[in-house]
């Protein structure tokens, strides 16, 4: 069950002698060291119109204990008992059996999974939240990156970026019209189901919060951070102006279309060797000799042009190696016998020197 914290301004706060912004609703069994990692993610500012929109997150905050996998939201909030500007903000620490392969953004978008307001005074919080899950896990057609830019296949770009560096930020700039999570969400889907829970990111990116990093930062157009990231050096996908179509690649056909063609072509394979008599056969004959073959490996390195593998071929030595079919036999002379041959021709020679100085 997932544990849940509640950020915003109040009198008194869940802990003693806190108030103001503090903590005022907590899950019982939250780890305590936690808390005040959770409570450093909570910044926020209001938008270039005054009322800046809800930021939905994911952070992969590190700890002594490992990595704790935790979503958020953090929005506007009523004016707090000072009448001063608010601010809320709910988190939700996942269990490693609650990382959903649908990943991240699917689960920020389902509704009442984290809350939106508390009023009332501070409470601990008895029920852990229950995550739902989904059995629609692969890509799909990303229409919200079609009607945003023009060209699905923008996703497809963001996507290929995060797995050639997942270390490299990347920045979305996007205009206030734009509803940024379900972008987020298309994307997550086109990476391999290993790599949707390590794309970090913020649908309302205003600054680096130090020790946690975040790979996808989407920016309000004309907020700071917007300004900052079209100076980046890395990959910046500006979406308020007119992109064009996206470099041809794997992944932009299958944000284009939803289809993982190296899923297809897998499928097919598997299909095929079923199919086919003696494979079954064939594989175990491959699999009994593969200590015997040569190891042929691929490695991408990031100066390469992506796609383009890398191969090293470590030679294992083998005594005794069989022939090839249709192959002669190959005759192999062990050191002994070479031995032995040498030591006859030896006693020849020393015969033939003995004849030779009595004649």
């Amino acid at each position: 069950m997932a544990l849940e914290l509640i950020y915003t301004s109040a009198v008194r706060g869940l802990r003693a002698g806190t108030s103001g912004f503090c903590t005022v609703a907590m899950t019982k069994g939250l780890p305590p060291a936690l808390v005040p990692r959770l409570e450093a993610l909570g910044g926020y500012r209001a938008g270039p119109s005054g009322s800046g929109p809800n930021a939905y997150c994911f952070w992969r905050v590190e700890t002594a204990t490992g990595i704790a996998h935790v979503l958020s939201i953090v929005g506007p909030a009523p004016p707090d008992h000072t009448a001063r500007s608010n601010k809320i903000a709910t988190y939700l620490v996942l269990a490693p059996d609650e990382l959903v392969p649908a990943g991240p953004a699917w689960l920020l978008s389902q509704p009442a999974l984290l809350r939106s307001e508390w009023s009332g005074a501070p409470a601990w919080i008895d029920t852990p939240v229950r995550v739902p899950t989904t059995r629609e896990t692969g890509p799909r057609p990303c229409v919200a990156w079609q009607a945003a830019t023009g060209d699905a296949g923008w996703a497809g770009v963001l996507a290929s970026a995060f797995l050639r560096d997942q270390a490299r930020p990347i920045h979305v700039i996007y205009g206030a019209a734009i509803e940024p999570l379900p972008l987020v969400e298309e994307a997550i889907r086109l990476l391999p189901e290993w790599a949707r829970w390590r794309a970090t990111f913020s649908t309302y990116f205003l600054q680096p919060v130090a020790g946690t990093p975040c790979a996808w930062r989407f920016c309000l157009d004309g907020t700071p951070a917007a300004d900052v990231a079209r100076q980046s050096k890395g990959l910046v996908i500006d979406i308020t102006r007119t992109a064009g179509p996206a470099p041809e690649s794997r992944f932009t056909r299958m944000a284009r279309t939803g289809i993982d063609e190296e899923a297809v072509a897998a499928q097919k394979a598997t299909r095929a060797t079923a199919r086919t008599p003696g494979a079954a056969a064939v594989t175990g004959a491959s699999a009994a000799r593969s200590s015997d073959a040569p190891i042929e490996l691929e490695m991408d390195f990031a100066g390469d042009q992506p796609g383009t593998p890398r191969r090293f071929v470590r030679d294992l030595e083998s005594a005794d190696q069989d022939a090839s079919p249709g192959e002669p036999a190959r005759m192999s002379i062990s050191p002994p016998m070479l031995a032995m041959a040498a030591a006859g021709l030896t006693v020849v020679l020393l015969g033939l020197i003995y004849l030779v100085s009595f004649t």
